[in-house]
């Protein structure tokens, strides 16, 4: 595994800002996911939509790296303790 990859959470209005604050820590996005499955396979600023929440949280996330870009904080403390209580 790339340990330089980082997937992004989140596809909206704020997703170009997060891709260049990611890019400018080192990190190549891998790829995005949003909420729901209504724009997987599609791409967002030249990235591939790799799936919903959902679809991610079926995978296994050892050691992976992301970055939530909602601005739901609710939203954004459920998304994350998921992913680390999954190894991400």
């Amino acid at each position: 595994m790339n340990t330089n990859n980082i997937y992004l959470l989140g596809v909206g209005h704020a997703t170009p800002l997060f891709i260049e604050l990611a890019e400018a820590c080192g990190y190549h996005v891998a790829g995005l996911y949003h909420y729901n499955e209504d724009r997987t396979g599609e791409t967002d600023h030249g990235f591939p939509i790799l799936g919903s929440f959902a679809d991610l949280l079926r995978e296994d996330l050892t050691d992976k790296n992301f970055c939530l870009t909602m601005g739901d904080m609710a939203i954004k403390q459920s998304v994350s303790l998921n992913l680390i209580h999954r190894g991400g």
